[in-house]
């Protein structure tokens, strides 16, 4: 294949599914040279779940191997990096460069374990550095290159260190584990005697669970009674309530015919009343012209009443003075009988 089947594959895999069941790929001594391949191998390996990738005797050279270490960079795939444990670029014309850059890549992923870099343009010129501080890696191939034996040998023992740093770790992890599963142990136990109380209980609940489902059916039984009387009372409502409604209606009607009766007595009694208001004003009229006779003759009747007791006074004296003179002619006519002796009576 070429660049452009190997981005056909890679297309092919990614659209099909990001987990796929397939774990290993062997695009060994096949033609694809250009970046692009490798670009697109290195999207691959992010979207799937691909662990073991063979690209034996393919020219990938510094650029190509430089995508592939990208790609495998745990930064670009939080947290440890891709699901890829085996990596093989043998005899695919790698340089220092190309070389140290994946190393440098590599350096903090936890998923990649082996890398086959055999039979490339390695040199004495590879900064041992940069596979010193490899943290994970525990197979690193070197041979069939121009390096020394020393930084072989260095290679191999950095290597044991990553698998013994592996080993140290699983006893660890082991004992807590251990101690893990005492503390799940004795909740185990704790979780059996709950279990038998609550087989107890449970038990217990059963009976109640009888005894709550008759007196539920006697409920039942009960609020189905309760039902029927509400629903002839339910009936009996409405009907009293279309009765009601008749009523209402007739009201309504009454009230309305009331209204309009109301509306004409108003009418009538607006016009009495302007009508008993003008009559009012008349009477008012009237009633300025008696209060202005009334006030005149009670200026004019002080005067008229002492003019009549001055009337009456003289009378009187005139009556007193004719009384005096009576008695007088009286006393007179007296003494004439008495000196005449004539009776004068009958």
């Amino acid at each position: 294949m070429d660049t452009d089947g190997i981005t056909a594959l890679a297309d092919a895999l990614l659209s099909y599914d990001a987990h796929s069941n397939l774990k290993e790929l062997d695009l060994s001594e096949n033609q694809f040279t250009e970046v692009e391949a490798m670009t697109a191998l290195s999207h691959a390996i992010h979207g799937t779940g691909l662990q073991i990738l063979k690209l034996n005797k393919n020219a990938l050279g510094d650029a190509g191997i430089s995508e592939l270490g990208d790609a495998l960079h745990p930064e670009n795939f939080p947290p440890d990096g891709p699901a890829l444990t085996t990596l093989e670029v043998a005899s695919c014309k790698i340089g220092v460069a190309g070389a140290e850059h994946i190393l440098g890549c590599i350096r903090l992923n936890k998923s990649l374990m082996t890398l086959k870099l055999t039979d490339n343009f390695l040199d004495d010129t590879l900064d041992v550095s940069c596979i010193e501080s490899l943290k994970y890696l525990q197979d690193l191939r070197l041979d069939s290159n121009r390096l020394p034996r020393r930084t072989i040998q260095r290679a191999a023992q950095a290597c044991s260190r990553n698998k013994q740093r592996v080993y140290d770790k699983e006893p660890r992890s082991l004992r807590k584990e251990v101690q893990r599963l005492k503390v799940q142990e004795i909740k185990l136990a704790q979780a059996r005697r709950q279990a038998a109380k609550d087989e107890a209980e449970i038990f217990v609940r059963k009976d109640s669970r009888d005894t709550y489902a008759e007196d539920l059916r006697q409920f039942r039984a009960t609020v189905l009674k309760a039902s029927k009387q509400a629903q002839s009372k339910i009936d009996d409502l409405e009907s009293a309530l279309n009765s009601r409604r008749l009523y209402l209606k007739h009201v309504k009607t009454t009230i309305v015919e009331t209204a309009m009766n109301n509306e004409r007595e108003i009418s009538h009694l607006k016009t009495e009343l302007a009508r008993r208001e003008s009559s009012v004003v008349e009477i008012q009229g009237q009633l300025s012209e008696v209060n202005g006779e009334l006030a005149r003759r009670t200026a004019e009747h002080p005067r008229e009443v002492a003019e009549i007791k001055a009337k009456i006074k003289a009378a009187w004296e005139g009556a007193e003075k004719l009384k005096a003179t009576a008695t007088d002619a009286r006393s007179q006519l007296k003494s004439i009988q008495d000196k005449s002796l004539i009776d004068f009576k009958p």
